[in-house]
């Protein structure tokens, strides 16, 4: 299965702007501070994700934290980049010539007597959504004094 990769970096501009900037002055505990950063991007990712039960789909267990080079990776399967991204088309069915087993149970679960060929799906925009949340979570997580990050902030007043 495909994967496709968000990498937090500490080094990250967008990590030094949602801390106040004040990162670059503190490196080494940024850097320490990055795994911690990155896992509650996760959790805030899997809340989420698009879900269909039991299915093989499922966005949310496919998410993982890794290391990386420049910090740390949050990987998921391809689709869910697609799901957020893709425009309303039609898909097959699975009841036409193109096989789509997964459509064609869910159809025949939650839709039955449905036999057209195609049907309209429609875009599932989650990744920003779960992004900006996790960016409020993950300020709050450093201004809590939990992290020497945030026992730093507290110190100057931030």
């Amino acid at each position: 299965m495909r994967t496709r990769t968000i990498t937090i970096e500490s080094n990250s501009k967008y990590v030094r702007d949602s801390l106040g900037r004040f990162v670059t002055h503190i490196p080494q505990v940024a850097k320490e501070q990055t795994k911690e950063i990155a896992e509650i991007f996760l959790e805030s990712l899997r809340k989420g994700a698009p879900h269909w039960g039991k299915s093989p789909l499922t966005i949310r267990d496919s998410l993982k934290v890794e290391s990386s080079e420049k910090g740390y990776d949050i990987t998921l399967v391809e689709h869910g980049f697609l799901l957020d991204a893709m425009k309303y088309h039609a898909a097959p069915s699975g009841f036409g010539r193109v096989e789509n087993p997964i459509m064609k149970s869910w159809l025949e679960e939650h839709i039955p007597g449905y036999t057209l060929p195609y049907i309209w799906v429609k875009p599932k925009p989650w990744i920003t959504s779960s992004i900006a949340d996790g960016s409020a979570e993950m300020r709050a997580y450093v201004k809590s004094g939990k992290t020497e990050l945030g026992k730093y902030l507290k110190s100057i007043g931030r």
